[in-house]
């Protein structure tokens, strides 16, 4: 099976920012279940662990890639503490 996309749970006061990271892009943000990015209006209250969804910029990979969109995460000193594989 393949690795569609990457949902990352990320802790952080502020809603996250990203460039590319390790040729993967951030496509949405979430919070409680309602979209808040990566651009747009907030339009609730936010808490500190926000969803992000990463889709691998070549299409489907496999876990070694997203493993290194975590590494990638740690470099920059952004505090994950869950990820889900979406599958293709």
């Amino acid at each position: 099976m393949n690795v569609k996309a990457v949902d990352v749970f990320i802790t952080s006061a502020t809603l996250p920012k990203f460039e590319s990271l390790a040729d993967w892009s951030c496509t949405d943000v979430f919070n409680r279940g309602t979209r808040v990015g990566p651009v747009g209006k907030i339009s609730c209250h936010m808490t500190d662990v926000f969803q992000c969804r990463f889709t691998y910029a070549k299409g489907v990979t496999d876990s070694g890639q997203v493993l290194k969109l975590l590494e990638a995460l740690h470099e920059k000193k952004i505090m994950w503490s869950n990820v889900h594989m979406i599958w293709e």
